[in-house]
C-alpha cells in the first residue's frame, strides 16, 4: 500500500522513544495548538512551558490573546509531559471563550489511504458525538464548521480520498478545503497531518487527554477494527447497530461518548456524508 507520507515525498512520523500506554496509539505524533486571551506572556513559569511550548500573538482574539503551539510533534511520554508543563506553567491565569478555540493535529503521514478513507468515514459518522461531548455550541461556531454544513468541501474530501495522481494535484485538493472545517484536511497534502478544530480552550487537562484519545480512536479502529470493511460497509454497519459500532469504534474511550448524543441520530446524519463523498467521486472520474 502506497503511505501518505511517500505520496508525498515527506518522512513518515518515527517511532516514539517513550511510547504511553495511556494513548490509544502509544507511539502517536500529536501537535496542540491552545488559543486564549487576557494572558499575560510575562506571568508564569517559563522554564517548564518554554521546554515544550513556544507562543505568538494572535490578531483575531483580544485582551493580550495568543496562540500556544507544542514544540513540534510529541509522542508518547512527551505529549503526557507537555501537556501537565501547560497546567502547571500557567494554570487558570488566561480566559477561555467562544473565540479561542483547542486544535489537535494528528500525523497520519504513515497511514495509507485506504485506511485513511476509513478515518474520514469513522468521523464523518460520529461527527455529531463528537460535537455533543465537546459541547458550547460549537458546531455552530465559524472556526469549526461541521463536515454535515460543509458539503461544498465534499468534491475536494473524495478527490484526497480516491487520487491516484501525482501528489502537486492532491496538494491542490487539500487548499480548496475551507481552513475552518472541523476536521480540517488542508494540511495534509503538505505536512500528512489532519486538524481537529472542535473543542473550545479548556483548563481542564483531563478533558484534554479524553479528547485527543477520542481522535486517536479513529485512527485505530481504521486500521484495526475496522480494516476489513469499506467505507461505504462502515455506513451500513453504523446504521444497522449503532451502539454496538460505535462501542467497537472507541473501545475503551467509548464510556466518554456514550451519555451524550444517540448514535442512532449520528449515523443518520453521518452515512449520507459517507455516500456522498462516493458518489462525489464517481461524478469526478
Amino acid at each position: 500500500m502506497t503511505t501518505i507520507s511517500k505520496k508525498l515525498g515527506i518522512s513518515g512520523e518515527p517511532p516514539s522513544l517513550e511510547p504511553s500506554s495511556f494513548w490509544i496509539i502509544p507511539h502517536q505524533k500529536v501537535g496542540i495548538e491552545i488559543e486564549v486571551e487576557n494572558c499575560n506572556p510575562r506571568t508564569g513559569n517559563r522554564d517548564i512551558l518554554n521546554t515544550w511550548w513556544e507562543s505568538k500573538e494572535d490578531g483575531s482574539l483580544r485582551n493580550n490573546g495568543r496562540e500556544w503551539i507544542t514544540r513540534g510533534g510529541l509522542l508518547g511520554k512527551d505529549l503526557l509531559n507537555a501537556i501537565s508543563a501547560w497546567e502547571t506553567g500557567h494554570g487558570r491565569m488566561w480566559d477561555t471563550n467562544y473565540r479561542t478555540g483547542l486544535h489537535i493535529h494528528l500525523d497520519v503521514s504513515s497511514m495509507d489511504m485506504e485506511a485513511f478513507s476509513k478515518l474520514c468515514a469513522l468521523y464523518a459518522l460520529a461527527e455529531k458525538m463528537l460535537f455533543g461531548w465537546v459541547g458550547d455550541n460549537r458546531e455552530s461556531n465559524i472556526n469549526c464548521l461541521p463536515w454535515w454544513k460543509a458539503q461544498g468541501d465534499l468534491r475536494s474530501i473524495a478527490f484526497i480520498l480516491n487520487d491516484t495522481t501525482a501528489p502537486s494535484g492532491f496538494t491542490r485538493a487539500g487548499a480548496t478545503i475551507s481552513r475552518y472545517a472541523a476536521l480540517n484536511l488542508g494540511a495534509l497534502g503538505r505536512y500528512g497531518t489532519i486538524e481537529f478544530r472542535h473543542m473550545q480552550a479548556t483548563h481542564d487537562m483531563e478533558r484534554l487527554k479524553t479528547w485527543i484519545n477520542l481522535c486517536m480512536s479513529l485512527r485505530f479502529s481504521a486500521e484495526v477494527i475496522w480494516k476489513d470493511k469499506s467505507p461505504s460497509q462502515l455506513a451500513e454497519c453504523a446504521l444497522d447497530s449503532p451502539q454496538d459500532f460505535f462501542a467497537r469504534t472507541f473501545g475503551r474511550s467509548w464510556g466518554a461518548l456514550e451519555d451524550g448524543i444517540n448514535p442512532q441520530f449520528s449515523a443518520s446524519v453521518g452515512a449520507p456524508i459517507v455516500f456522498d463523498i462516493i458518489e462525489a467521486d464517481k461524478l469526478r472520474a
